[in-house]
């Protein structure tokens, strides 16, 4: 399995009182977040707050914006089968 369901960031009594959650857990526990308005300063002050609790716990993070989505392939290289290709930011083709 490549991402889960199951992705809140642990409870953190200075950081993380309201069950933060990530937009994915892939199957080595790295969680990943999905930067959708990286110019909304609210926004991304609530993200920088996120992002400093998997550094925190240990928990490695990735982070991507839409710059990133020519890029997907080798950014989680580590977790796709070996062959696959990504042929659209939202879909991963397994080899046959």
């Amino acid at each position: 399995m490549l991402a889960s369901a199951l992705r809140s960031y642990p409870f953190d009594a200075e950081l993380n009182l309201n069950g933060f959650r990530a937009d994915w857990k892939l199957s080595d526990g790295t969680f990943v977040e999905a930067l959708g308005f990286p110019n909304d300063l609210a926004y991304m002050a609530k993200a920088q707050l996120k992002m400093k609790l998997p550094a925190r716990q240990g928990i490695p993070l990735i982070a991507v914006t839409q710059s990133d989505t020519g890029d997907l392939a080798s950014i989680f290289s580590t977790w796709l089968p070996k062959g696959a290709t990504v042929a659209r930011a939202s879909r991963v083709e397994a080899p046959d």
